[in-house]
């Protein structure tokens, strides 16, 4: 967002004015957090610092790498923290800015009663940058990071954060990738935020996401640690007329609310026991 261009034709879009916002808020030092910093960033930067008689380093404490703490949130006042998984330095770096590569990618701790329970929120990550994020946390032994009881899995269901091979019927995941799934903690869901992913014969050769063979794998690993249930938001609770998906989070564990949208609304919690 802070580097890219545009040309004459295109300088009132709205990308070009998040932009000029997100420059003049990094400019000020203040109510931007900025995560990871390529060189072209610095390079912008630094100059302008310069300019304002500021040392080079003036923002760094507004810039976020991966694997820390995204500031601002603490478990002790707020009952959640961040933990950045991604991007990394090279994601940015190495050659054009893929936006996908770049993506954001959080391990989302929330406590409830003094019990913790991770949210794994991935983006739009593919199946390359999942295995650098698993191999990298592994290497600085923050492994508990990778555990999860909500999975909200990258790209609409694609089969490209899996495996670079869609598969006939189901997507096989790259090791790491199948690693990842493997953290499922009992009782956790995935959710897609996608369109409906009916299991029909012309839903195999559909080649833009949501992929079926996808979703099977998904559901594979999800019944393998006795998981809940796999939930698409544009299927919940029917296919036309979807509504919010929520989701309630106490100290018996992770429970997804249903709406059931048939005449008045009935709400059915469906929550684990509580352990022990």
């Amino acid at each position: 967002m802070l580097v890219e261009e545009a040309d004459k034709d295109h300088q009132t879009e709205e990308f070009v004015l998040l932009r000029q916002e997100a420059r003049y808020r990094l400019l000020e030092g203040k109510d931007i957090l900025v995560f990871s910093k390529p060189e072209a960033v610095a390079e912008w930067l630094e100059p302008l610092l310069k300019e304002r008689g500021e040392a080079a380093s003036a923002r760094d404490h507004l810039f976020i790498d991966a694997g820390t703490i995204v500031p601002g949130f603490t478990l002790a006042k707020d009952n959640v923290e961040f933990f950045c998984h991604s991007p990394f330095i090279k994601h940015c770096d190495e050659g054009d800015i893929i936006r996908n590569r770049a993506s954001l990618v959080f391990n989302v701790r929330l406590r409830a009663d003094e019990q913790n329970y991770d949210y794994l929120e991935v983006g739009d990550a593919t199946w390359e940058e999942i295995e650098d994020i698993v191999n990298t946390t592994r290497f600085h032994k923050n492994e508990d990071r990778l555990a999860w009881d909500l999975y909200n899995i990258p790209h609409h269901c694609s089969y490209l954060a899996l495996s670079d091979e869609k598969g006939d019927k189901e997507t096989e995941p790259k090791p790491l990738v199948k690693d990842l799934l493997l953290m499922g903690k009992r009782d956790s869901y995935i959710v897609s935020c996608s369109k409906p992913i009916p299991d029909t014969k012309d839903a195999y050769s559909q080649t833009q996401p949501p992929h079926i063979q996808a979703r099977k794998a998904y559901e594979r690993y999800l019944k393998e640690v006795d998981g809940r249930k796999f939930l698409v938001t544009m299927e919940e609770p029917n296919g036309n007329k979807p509504e919010p998906i929520t989701v309630e989070i106490t100290g018996g564990g992770i429970s997804w609310i249903r709406s059931e949208s048939i005449g008045a609304p009935a709400i059915i919690l469906t929550s684990p026991p509580r352990a022990g």
